[in-house]
């Protein structure tokens, strides 16, 4: 697939496919997931300390077992784990 992810207030996107195996879920259940934007938090001195991305709890069961999300519903990402997606 050629859809990629845009990364807010960043140079960079990520690629679709990238997405997909970062949540540890096919291409097909990324097209049907609910979920925020990937968002870039920044420590104190400016740089990304991680990338954090909503998911909704609505989404089928057995795609959101496959994803680790936190009891807030988030899934969090080094840097590192999206700059070698892109």
């Amino acid at each position: 697939m050629d859809k990629h992810f845009e990364i807010p207030n960043n140079s960079f996107t990520l690629s679709f496919d990238g997405m997909a195996d970062l949540l540890g879920i096919h291409p097909s259940e990324l097209l049907k997931l609910e979920h925020s934007a990937l968002q870039a938090i920044h420590n104190t001195e400016g740089d990304i300390s991680e990338f954090i991305m909503y998911i909704s709890p609505s989404n089928d069961s057995k795609v959101l077992k496959k994803i680790k999300i936190d009891k807030h519903n988030h899934v969090r990402f080094a840097p590192e784990e999206i700059y070698v997606r892109c």
